[in-house]
C-alpha cells in the first residue's frame, strides 16, 4: 500500500497525472490516507478531506475511493486516469477492474499509464485474480495480453492494444516486522 503512494510521486509534478486508489470499504482507507498525509506534505500536496483527494501544485491529483457495491464502479467512469491502485484486489469482483481499464489514458505521453494491485490469497475475487496473474505467468515474468474475442490472450510484446502484466509474489517470511 505504501509503495502505491510512493509510485504516484513519479508523476506528481506533471499536470496531467490523475490517479485513484481503491479499497473495498471506506473505513479501509483511513490508515492509508493518514500515511499519505504524512508523506505528501513534504511534496507540497494539499488534501481535501471531503473529496478524499490530494492536489499537487502542478495540478496532479490522487483520489482515495471505495467500491463497496458493484454499482459503485459507475461513480468512477468517464474520467481519464493515469494511475489505478487496487489495494487488496482479491476483495473485488472482476468487472470493476476490467471495466475501469477503459479510462486508463491521457494525452500526456510523458506519463507512464499504469495499474498496480496488491492482494492476499483470500476474498471473493481470489479466483479471478489467480487466473489472470498467477496461472498465466511465472513469478516475475512480464507478459503482454490483449482481449481477443472476449478471451484474455497472451500476445507478443509490441502487439497494438496489448497491455503488459506481471505477478510479483511476496511471502510472509520476507516481512521481518511481521515475522518478529
Amino acid at each position: 500500500s505504501y509503495g502505491f503512494l510512493l509510485d504516484f510521486l513519479d508523476d506528481a509534478e506533471k499536470p496531467g497525472a490523475n490517479g485513484i486508489f481503491f479499497r473495498r470499504h471506506v473505513q479501509d482507507l483511513e490508515e492509508i490516507i493518514h500515511k499519505a498525509l504524512e508523506l505528501y506534505k513534504g511534496y507540497g500536496a494539499s488534501f481535501n478531506a471531503q473529496k478524499h483527494m490530494f492536489y499537487w501544485p502542478s495540478g496532479a491529483k490522487l483520489r482515495f475511493a471505495h467500491m463497496n457495491n458493484m454499482s459503485d464502479m459507475y461513480n468512477y467512469t468517464g474520467n481519464q486516469r493515469t494511475h489505478y491502485y487496487w489495494d487488496e484486489l482479491t476483495q473485488f469482483p472482476r468487472m470493476p477492474y476490467i471495466m475501469l481499464m477503459a479510462w486508463l489514458r491521457s494525452p500526456d505521453p510523458t506519463i507512464f499509464k499504469r495499474i498496480r494491485a496488491s492482494g492476499n490469497p483470500d476474498g471473493e475475487g481470489f479466483l479471478w485474480v489467480k487466473d489472470r496473474f498467477i496461472d498465466k505467468l511465472q513469478p516475475f515474468e512480464m507478459g503482454w495480453f490483449k482481449n481477443i474475442n472476449d478471451k484474455d490472450t497472451k500476445v507478443p510484446e509490441g502487439t497494438p492494444g496489448a497491455m503488459s502484466r506481471q505477478f510479483i509474489p511476496c511471502y510472509r517470511e520476507e516481512n521481518k516486522v511481521l515475522m518478529d
